[in-house]
């Protein structure tokens, strides 16, 4: 079992978890941008990075290889969380979000002839009013959460690209009936 870890120098480093010994490392993945937020895709086998110039790169897992690139000519900040969502052995979406505001779903496919990009949200929607810090997809609803610095939470129908509903500490919509439950953490 491996642990994958990125620093602001734009390296990658894996860990074997149960010696601690460094197993591989990429250097200047980014080209010394710093990594913001690394995952793996479905299968376990390609690496996905994001770095604070707006760059995902797909890696081979096990020697380091560069895969593909992806950008969008709109996207020029922090990528700051990806997830890889898979449908088969030769289509998958990744799916990225960070300091625009934006959430942008990559298709890839293995064949590379084919990618596309898709936008939800950004600057000029107003569901988002700060920075989206992290991304969540939920496979049996095609959910994607999206969190930001302000605190706010939105779901948003993956495929549709319509928001489900809006979760914020401050929206009174959003408490429950019993004032003394609003009051304790839900852990």
């Amino acid at each position: 079992m491996n642990i994958i870890s990125v620093d602001e120098g734009s390296n990658v480093i894996i860990f074997d978890l149960l010696t601690g010994k460094m197993e591989f490392r990429f250097y200047e993945a980014h080209n010394n941008q710093r990594i913001a937020a690394a995952t793996l895709d479905i299968s376990g086998r390609r690496l996905l990075t994001s770095s604070v110039d707006g760059i995902i790169k797909m890696w081979n897992f096990s020697n380091g290889a560069l895969l593909s690139e992806y950008t969008d000519k709109d996207c020029k900040k922090e990528i700051t969380d990806i997830v890889c969502i898979g449908y088969d052995d030769f289509t998958s979406e990744i799916v990225a979000v960070g300091w625009d505001r934006m959430i942008y779903i990559h298709t890839h496919s293995k064949d590379h002839d084919r990618v596309s990009v898709r936008k939800i949200g950004g600057i000029n929607n107003k569901e988002f009013t700060d920075d989206i810090t992290k991304l969540f997809y939920i496979q049996k609803y095609d959910y994607v959460i999206t969190g930001s610095s302000d605190g706010k939470i939105i779901v948003w129908h993956f495929r549709l690209g319509y928001l489900v509903s809006r979760l914020h500490q401050y929206d009174n919509t959003c408490l429950s009936d019993n004032p003394a439950l609003d009051m304790k953490s839900v852990e």
